[in-house]
């Protein structure tokens, strides 16, 4: 079974919202307040299911979606990098 570039974006948009909402729920549970640079990270998440979704709805510039993807997923790597050096 071969997935649609569509359906990828979409599962891409999902992924990104449920991993920030995780995030938001654990902190909530365990009570614990996140640090600038965490929360940063979590707006790059919302930044990449945006442009996943813009994938999905607008697929004839899937490319251009699929390049500002991967700049923010390199932002967010670096700010990772960074907040365990």
């Amino acid at each position: 079974m071969r997935l649609s570039l569509q359906a990828c974006f979409g599962l891409l948009a999902l992924f990104a919202v449920g991993l920030t909402g995780a995030g938001l729920l654990i902190g909530e549970l365990m009570n614990l307040q996140p640090c600038p640079l965490c929360i940063f990270q979590r707006l790059l998440y919302l930044l990449i299911a945006c442009f996943a979704l813009c994938g999905v709805l607008l697929p004839g510039w899937w490319r251009a979606w699929g390049v500002l993807l991967g700049l923010t997923a390199t932002g967010g790597l670096g700010t990772a990098a960074y907040q365990t050096w």
